[in-house]
């Protein structure tokens, strides 16, 4: 379990923000404790990436411990070509906001939820996600791994609402 607070719109992050992201099998990847806010990027998933999370978290196992924040939100989505399916982010672990992202039809679905040890032993797992809210984003469901619907639960670990008296960092980045 997470024991450092989850501080959610606030300086304490690496900012990924403003870029052109073209055939990344992972356009960011995350682990040990790490925490990022992706914002107001482009990104494209091609034939060669699509079966990859565009945005990656990891989650315990055999990447270290897990990714501890994720902030993702005003980014667009797409594939090249349009005709393609892809995987949007894809989440192992740790806690965030998933929120006012724009995806293609191509994506069937906003984001997918799991763990990176297949959520076996007993819940909660050590770096699962326990506190996603996903909320604004207009296209397609959430998807929890077949393995985890006992793990990770909606209302419970997920809520896809906007997460109370969560503010974004100032945009553009002060530092810039």
């Amino acid at each position: 379990m997470a024991t450092t607070p989850l501080d959610l719109g606030s300086q304490n992050a690496v900012f990924i923000e403003d870029n052109y992201f073209y055939d990344n099998r992972h356009g960011v990847a995350s682990n040990f404790g790490s925490r990022y806010v992706v914002r107001y990027n482009s990104m494209v998933s091609t034939q060669r990436t699509r079966n990859f999370g565009i945005i990656d978290a990891h989650g315990r196992g055999g990447y270290g411990a897990g990714s501890r924040s994720w902030e993702i939100y005003q980014n667009t989505f797409q594939t090249d070509p349009s005709s393609i399916s892809a995987t949007g982010p894809y989440i192992r672990g740790g806690d965030g906001v998933v929120f006012d992202n724009t995806f293609s039809s191509s994506f069937s679905r906003v984001l997918d939820l799991t763990d990176e040890g297949k959520c076996t032993g007993s819940y909660p797992i050590q770096d699962q996600t326990r506190e996603a809210y996903i909320w604004g984003n207009g296209n397609g469901p959430v998807r929890v791994s077949s393995n985890c619907t006992d793990f990770i639960k909606e209302n419970r670990d997920y809520f896809l609402k906007p997460m109370p008296s969560y503010t974004p960092y100032a945009y553009p980045h002060p530092l810039r």
